[in-house]
């Protein structure tokens, strides 16, 4: 099994993409993922699964979310490995300890065009 995490984007922000965090989970239950959990009301989803591509899962959630609770928004899933390499190379590892509110990293389903 992989651990892998689902960011889904702008749910619960400023009133747009409402979804209650037991729904979501029960929605990973109900695709067959295991050990579902979700963050806060942040529309992040923690689950175990049998390794498939990224991209797979990701349109997979996408799909659900749409038909079963009438969501629609991007979904990026990375797994826990991947989650933990990216943490690995932070360019500023002084300033996420020193002060780890001020730093965000941000996941992109793909590489910019402008690259």
């Amino acid at each position: 099994m992989t651990m892998h995490v689902a960011l889904l984007r702008a749910v619960n922000v400023g009133g747009r993409g409402k979804v209650g965090m037991a729904d979501l989970r029960q929605l990973g239950v109900d695709l067959g993922f295991s050990e579902v959990k979700t963050f806060l009301q942040s529309g992040n989803l923690v689950f175990s699964g049998d390794p498939r591509p990224e991209a797979e899962l990701e349109l997979q959630l996408e799909r659900a979310a749409r038909d079963r609770l009438s969501l629609t928004t991007d979904v990026i899933v990375r797994t826990a490995k991947g989650w933990a390499a990216a943490l690995a190379r932070n360019p500023f590892p002084k300033e996420a300890r020193n002060d780890p509110a001020h730093l965000v990293t941000v996941f992109l389903k793909g590489t910019p065009a402008y690259l």
